[in-house]
């Protein structure tokens, strides 16, 4: 629905009540596409998204971090084990690495952490997280898991992203990875975005 964010994004209305609540008392949650884009600290809120308009895409955040549907916000849910991050949902399918990379450029530009992480998760897939932070994904295509620290050295309005280095951790189903110590299984290589283009240490290029 094209609501206005006031009318759930406030720790005074019972969305945001009920669901805390339920985490407090150690209950499971979970979501998918925007209820997976809500779990962590930071979420891009897709605020400015309007029904007759595309969904934010990676080229368009990426050639200006501050387009005007580059909003984020925090702490609509407080799950212990996803502070200090970030997600993002039907990633591969939907080419959706650059944006998140973008949200994590604009989180640290602001000074709202010093090191971050980012979470991607494709269409299919899931990561399955317990109390102590523990996953494993399952499903069929893959999570890839971001992180990078200090400002980025180009995030101004209008001017295209320059950002990194970025780590980055692909997992494959069955793979499991322990966010506390942000250590685990998975393929390993890094992204650097320069002038807006994201370019990728791995045999071939490949940014996925």
């Amino acid at each position: 629905a094209d609501l206005p964010a006031r009318l759930w994004w406030n720790e005074l209305t019972p969305v945001q009540q009920q669901l805390n609540a339920a985490i407090r008392r150690g209950v499971p949650l979970g979501g998918t596409s925007a209820g997976l884009a809500v779990l962590g600290e930071f979420v891009y809120s897709a605020q400015n998204d309007h029904p007759r308009d595309p969904n934010l895409t990676s080229a368009a955040a990426l050639a200006n971090p501050f387009h005007p549907q580059v909003v984020v916000a925090r702490n609509f849910l407080n799950l212990p084990e996803l502070r200090g991050l970030i997600t993002d949902t039907h990633f591969h399918n939907r080419d959706r690495l650059g944006r998140l990379l973008v949200f994590m450029a604009r989180i640290l530009q602001a000074g709202d952490a010093a090191a971050l992480h980012g979470i991607g998760i494709d269409q299919h897939t899931a990561l399955l997280v317990d109390g102590q932070g523990q996953a494993r994904e399952v499903g069929t295509g893959h999570v890839y898991l971001f992180a990078a620290k200090g400002k980025p050295a180009v995030c101004q309005s209008g001017r295209p992203l320059s950002f990194g280095p970025i780590a980055v951790r692909r997992l494959d189903p069955g793979q499991s990875f322990s966010l506390p110590r942000w250590s685990g299984q998975g393929a390993r290589y890094t992204l650097r975005v320069r002038d807006g283009k994201v370019g990728s240490d791995q045999p071939g290029g490949s940014i996925y």
